[in-house]
């Protein structure tokens, strides 16, 4: 009977029943048997056991179990306890997700994306929903990778209670408004969320509270968050693509639902699909990509906007220049065929041909060559007439250990007109030096239009985007592109690229921002150009397309807004809250703790919520640069390279340029860089005439460059010594009348008499 009773009671109740078997028990005379006695006192022992184990009521190992356990206040990571009160909670776990961190229970009931198309720009509208099975309100942060250049353009965040407005924050204060609300208790605690977001390293992290709920009446506590942000969409090909990240693999985060608007564009894609008008399931592991063409009726024109940007105001020009229109003057691909292109280009090359031939008209004139340090016509006719295979076999070909525009303008020289067009293929790399600077300036003169696709995951070296940039063509980064077409995963993305460097221009776009002249380039069919800043009045020119700046209509300012001033933060808090918070950031506990009173606060006496992370007042963190790497290319095998396949050239040239002259003496110098298993630059110092200087340079073209980390410059002095003639002996008289007497004017006998 004792027993049932105890078995029937939990936490509090069970130790006023044990405490009162206690007394009972020592009560008890002690004649009584001995048996009874010791039955009672196991059933005392057993429960007390029972008790002292329990995570919530024992008094063992509480500290380590119990999540609601007291600690010091130094190791403060949740919520204050009432201020009257010098005890805190200890932190709960926190699941951290790739996309979602908060405690267990707590997960995205739903999330959407809608998307619209306009004007050069994708305005996008994320709408998410949180719910929580826990027993504690909660915070949630959520990690959502952005594209590029993107700016928030407003935050909205309710529940069942109400709901708040975000306005424009500062990205680099300590979110103290936001953290109060959170860590400040009140008498009086606001029923309505809080919410904060920030873009950092390429991702919009997001903080909103309170998930969950106390209120049993308030069905499930769920939190509803909505950001809108904005980011200019660039156009290829007459092809504007939107690629929005990966954002991880989650199991508490909801698989996005994507709808799409494209306003003045048409044929929109997501994911190579085309949309069919109603919402769509996406994936959170996968980049979602977003495509729409420029439709065909419309041509260029040019947009202009004037809006406030912070306490000044800003103007928005795009430009445009409609339809893509692939030219049909001749064109020369280039294929780099040297070393470097062994680091990663090579299997991407071939691939890239074979899309440039396809887009090329028809009857387009074309010549393919690879070059090196030396070049190699493969052929010549229609696009159709391109020999894949043998493109792909003349990569492989050793033309030696640079790469020489003079060696490829050797062989073009002879038939380059005005407007003809050189597409380079390569790794972004081009040996510098005299006779290359001149070889381009020729190029340049002659009106030819140099354009480069450089199809590694790196940027192009500064000299060949400087020569490309000096002949009016475009430098097109496209290795991830040729990755994916190399691998089998579709041309799309390489054929937008590759188009910018074969379509036609249509006109400069020229831009006068508050009396000064801002050049935009010279815009191509296809493609479309974005120009921000601070002024306050402007206008915008491309050909006979103008157009000045106004203020745009209600609904576009605050896009236009967020993108001139490039807003990266926004707050959802009391308004009372913002200047009261400013600079009130305490990193230490007890300052957290102390009684300070906030409009916005969501915590309060028997209010609980956890935190889905630690409050600090560092700065937002920053990506770490890593240090350049060092060379380490043994001396031994360049000394072995040079020895064996400079010195004897350079001595044929240093004999060439003798010629019988024996007291001719040289002092040269080579100046050398050595990177990505070639030449990147050489130059020969000296008082020396120019045709030695082309010889000796030649002397390099034969080196075989090891692969080693890092760039290696090297200065190696060189000269050559004068060989004086032979000295005259002058002979005494009587000598000399011997030597003639002997020798006279008679011939020497050609075989001894006897």
């Amino acid at each position: 009977m004792l027993g049932g009773v105890i078995e029937g009671v939990r936490g509090a109740a069970i130790v006023v029943t044990l405490l009162a078997l206690t007394s009972v028990v020592r009560a008890q005379d002690a004649g009584i048997d001995a048996g009874i006695d010791a039955g009672i006192d196991t059933q005392a022992a057993a429960f007390r056991h029972a008790i002292d184990s329990d995570p919530w009521t024992g008094t063992g190992s509480v500290e380590s179990t119990d999540p609601l356990a007291r600690v010091d206040p130094s190791e403060l990571a949740g919520v204050v306890d009432d201020p009257d009160v010098e005890q805190v909670e200890a932190p709960i776990a926190i699941r951290h997700g790739e996309i979602l961190e908060a405690i267990s229970g707590v997960t995205e009931q739903s999330h959407t994306l809608a998307a619209t198309l306009e004007g050069g720009l994708a305005i996008v509208t994320e709408t998410i929903v949180l719910g929580s099975t826990a027993r504690h309100r909660a915070e949630a942060m959520l990690t959502l990778a952005l594209p590029a250049g993107a700016a928030i353009v407003a935050l909205h965040v309710e529940n069942a209670l109400g709901a708040r407005e975000g306005v424009v924050a500062d990205a680099s204060a300590s979110q103290s408004a936001y953290d109060d609300a959170l860590f400040v208790r009140s008498t009086s605690p606001n029923a309505r969320p809080v919410a904060h977001v920030r873009l950092r390293d390429g991702a919009m992290v997001v903080r909103a509270a309170p998930v969950g709920t106390d209120d049993a009446s308030v069905e499930h506590g769920l939190l509803t968050l909505r950001v809108t942000w904005v980011v200019v969409v660039a156009m290829h090909g007459g092809v504007a693509r939107l690629t929005i990240p990966a954002r991880g693999s989650d199991g508490r985060a909801s698989p996005p639902e994507l709808t799409l608007t494209a306003i003045d564009l048409v044929e929109p894609r997501v994911d190579g699909s085309s949309y069919e008008r109603s919402a769509i399931l996406v994936r959170n592991e996968s980049p979602i990509v977003i495509t729409a063409l420029a439709p065909l009726s419309r041509g260029p024109h040019v947009e202009a906007a004037l809006v406030p940007c912070g306490s000044a105001r800003c103007v928005v020009l795009h430009a445009t220049g409609g339809r893509a229109h692939v030219s049909a003057a001749p064109i020369t691909i280039a294929i780099d065929a040297s070393p470097s292109t062994t680091m990663g280009a090579r299997g991407r090359i071939a691939d890239t041909v074979r899309v440039v031939s396809a887009l090329l008209p028809a009857t387009a004139p074309v010549r393919w060559i690879a070059f090196a340090a030396r070049a190699d016509e493969l052929g010549r006719g229609v696009p159709a007439d391109v020999d894949l295979a043998r493109v792909r076999a003349a990569i492989d070909t050793p033309l030696g250990s640079a790469t020489r525009f003079s060696a490829l303008w050797a062989v073009l020289r002879s038939d380059a007109h005005a407007g003809d067009r050189i597409l380079v293929i390569g790794d972004g790399g081009l040996t510098s030096g005299a006779p290359e600077t001149a070889a381009l300036e020729e190029a340049r003169a002659r009106g030819v239009v140099i354009s480069t696709i450089d199809v590694v995951d790196r940027s192009p070296m500064r000299a060949l985007a400087s020569a490309v940039a000096s002949t009016g063509g475009v430098t097109i980064e496209a290795g991830a592109a040729a990755d994916r077409a190399a691998a089998g995963h579709g041309d799309e993305d390489l054929a937008e690229l590759v188009s910018m460097a074969i379509v036609d221009a249509v006109a400069p776009v020229v831009a006068h921002v508050d009396g000064r002249t801002v050049s935009l380039g010279s815009l191509r069919t296809g493609e479309s150009a974005l120009y921000v800043g601070p002024a306050t009045r402007a206008d915008i020119a491309m050909g006979d397309a103008r157009a000045s700046a106004r203020a745009p209509d209600a609904a576009h300012q605050p896009i236009f807004a967020a993108l001139a001033s490039h807003q990266a933060a926004w707050i959802a808090v009391d308004a009372a809250d913002l200047d009261a918070s400013a600079g009130a950031c305490a990193a230490d506990a007890s300052a957290r703790a102390r009684p300070t009173t906030r409009a916005s606060s969501i915590v309060g006496h028997g209010l609980r919520i956890a935190p889905a992370h630690r409050r600090s007042c560092a700065p937002p963190p920053t990506s770490a640069t890593s240090a350049p790497l060092g060379s380490s290319l043994p001396r031994a095998a360049l000394r072995y390279q040079l020895r064996r396949r400079v010195i004897p050239p350079a001595r044929g040239c240093f004999r060439d340029d003798r010629h019988g002259r024996t007291q001719i003496h040289r002092e040269v110098w080579f100046d050398l860089v050595l990177a990505d298993r070639e030449i990147v630059s050489v130059s020969v110092g000296g008082d020396v005439p120019d045709s030695l200087r082309t010889c000796l340079l030649s002397a390099f073209d034969g080196v075989d460059v090891p692969a080693f980390d890092g760039t290696l410059a090297v200065r190696w002095p060189v000269h050559t010594e004068s060989i004086p003639p032979p000295p005259v002996i002058e002979l005494a008289p009587d000598v000399a009348r011997e030597v003639h007497d002997i020798a006279g004017d008679a011939p020497i006998p050609t075989s001894p008499t006897p």
